[in-house]
């Protein structure tokens, strides 16, 4: 390959031996710099990979961050979501038991004739004072 480059090279300036050696130092030029241009744009795409890798790490960092997170915060939705519940079920137990002794007040008021006359009794004024 190499001969076929350099026979073809000097069959391009004639016979003479100077312009031989110009030719092939010409190609050998071109080959040197072709080389050298290969080896740059190797380390420029080595650089470009090292870089893409730095910024992957740091995503993979930040993406297991907000994972943390988000997992941190569907925890504290959860123990939300718990504590509500047992207020509403606290809630409708007050309720239940509101009710329940509603009617027994009702109850005692129809039925038993001291509850009654109690009920019917006015306040003093002095407590009247107090309330208002």
């Amino acid at each position: 390959m190499w001969s076929s480059l350099i026979s073809m090279a000097t069959g391009l300036f004639g016979g003479s031996s100077l312009l031989k050696y110009i030719g092939i130092m010409f190609v050998v030029l071109l080959v040197v710099v072709a080389f050298a241009f290969l080896m740059w744009d190797r380390a420029e795409k080595q650089a470009e990979i090292e870089r893409t890798r730095a910024e992957l790490l740091v995503t993979q960092a930040a993406y297991s961050s907000a994972r943390a997170s988000i997992n941190e915060l569907k925890a504290t939705i959860a123990s939300k979501d718990e504590a509500l519940a047992q207020r509403e079920q606290a809630i409708n137990t007050i309720n239940a038991d509101r009710e329940a002794l509603r009617l027994r007040w009702q109850e005692a008021l129809r039925n038993e004739p001291d509850t009654r006359n109690w009920a019917d009794t006015p306040l003093p004024d002095s407590v009247c004072g107090l309330l208002q």
